[in-house]
C-alpha cells in the first residue's frame, strides 16, 4: 500500500463525518438565538444556565455543544434521554466507524479489537440557583440537570 492513499471505506467514513459536522454546525447556528433567549430567561429566574459544554472523545476530538444544551433547557431543567448524544440536533458522530491504520497482525498481537471504539463523553459546566456545577457522563447515559451527581464548584458569583 502506498504511503498517502486511503481505501474507499476510510474515505467514505471521512466524508460522512465531515458532512455530519457541517450539518451540526448549521443546526447550532439555527438554535443560537433561541438558546440565548432561554439563557436570559433562566438567568432572570436564577435557573439553569449552561456555561460550557463539550462532547468529546478523550485525546481525539472535542466539540462545543453549549448552544444545543442551553436550547433544550426548560423551566430550570435539562433532560437528555439515554441514547447516543450524536443523534441530537447540533451534535454529530465524532468517532469514525472504522479504526484506520491498524494492521491485522497488530490487532492480533496486541488484542486490539476493530469494533472497540473509544466512547464519547459529555462534559457540562452549569449554574443553578447561584451555584456552579460540573458533570461528565458517558455518551449513552441519561443527563438530568440539575443533578445530585454533579460536582459542586461553589458560588457562581465568585467563579464567573
Amino acid at each position: 500500500s502506498s504511503g498517502g492513499s486511503t481505501n474507499p471505506q476510510q474515505e467514505s467514513a471521512f466524508l460522512a463525518l465531515s458532512k455530519s459536522k457541517e450539518d451540526a454546525e448549521q443546526q447550532k447556528a439555527l438554535m443560537a438565538r433561541a438558546a440565548e433567549v432561554h439563557r436570559a430567561e433562566e438567568l432572570s429566574q436564577n435557573g439553569l444556565v449552561v456555561h460550557a459544554a463539550k462532547y468529546f472523545v478523550e485525546g481525539l476530538h472535542s466539540e462545543d455543544v453549549s448552544i444545543p444544551l442551553q436550547f433544550w433547557v426548560r423551566s430550570g431543567r435539562l433532560l437528555l434521554p439515554e441514547h447516543s448524544k450524536s443523534e441530537l440536533m447540533g451534535f454529530y458522530k465524532i468517532v469514525p466507524i472504522a479504526r484506520p491504520g491498524v494492521p491485522w497482525w497488530k490487532r492480533l498481537l496486541f488484542g486490539i479489537k476493530t469494533t472497540e471504539q473509544p466512547l464519547p463523553k459529555l462534559h457540562v459546566r452549569y449554574e443553578f440557583r447561584g451555584e456552579m456545577y460540573e458533570i461528565t457522563i458517558s455518551d449513552r447515559e441519561k443527563l438530568d440537570l440539575p443533578s445530585r451527581s454533579a460536582f459542586h464548584l461553589g458560588s457562581s458569583y465568585v467563579l464567573k
